[in-house]
């Protein structure tokens, strides 16, 4: 979303010529949330400010309807807010399409070191209960039954783009 310019009104060019200078096309929003999600400050009507997140707000303008439920961005970015990008999730949908977690250290979602075992252990959360995977010698034999199973359970939510430590995809 971006500013588009204004009118010079009669009498008002200045005004509306120095508003077009500093705002127009540039981004609406410039407000991260500390998960990335873009932010904007809605004033209207008057005296009713309410924070909106962006891609509610791409949403309702291309569609017309608030959305019924959450939204995912597709490809993990969640300050892309193009149209094509958003889709309709539920919320257990929008988990399975979220990023590796920072105190990842194995670099792949759902691959960890089973020290105990001296082996690389693979797991996936399914209907809200984790479940293992297998116990491989190989990190490599772990993170291709994990994405397999991700496929398998997530389809088109399988945070291929993401889930691993140097992007790459299925």
């Amino acid at each position: 979303l971006v500013w588009r310019p204004r009118a010079l009104r009669p009498g008002l060019e200045r005004i509306d010529a120095g508003w077009n200078t500093r705002f127009a096309w540039k981004p609406v929003a410039k407000r991260r949330h500390r998960h990335g999600h873009l932010y904007l400050n809605l004033a209207w009507p008057v005296r009713c400010q309410k924070n909106y997140a962006v891609h509610h707000v791409v949403w309702v303008h291309y569609y017309g309807e608030w959305p019924p439920t959450p939204i995912d961005h597709a490809n993990g970015d969640p300050a892309d807010n193009r149209i094509t990008n958003l889709r309709l999730a539920s919320q257990t949908q929008n988990m399975r399409n979220s990023r590796r977690r920072s105190d990842n250290t194995s670099g792949v979602k759902g691959v960890s070191w089973a020290k105990k075992e001296g082996k690389w252990a693979a797991y996936i959360t399914i209907n809200g209960r984790g479940t293992s995977l297998g116990r491989f010698h190989s990190k490599e034999e772990a993170i291709r039954v994990r994405r397999a199973a991700a496929l398998k359970y997530f389809g088109e939510f399988a945070s291929e783009h993401h889930d691993f430590a140097g992007g790459g995809s299925f």
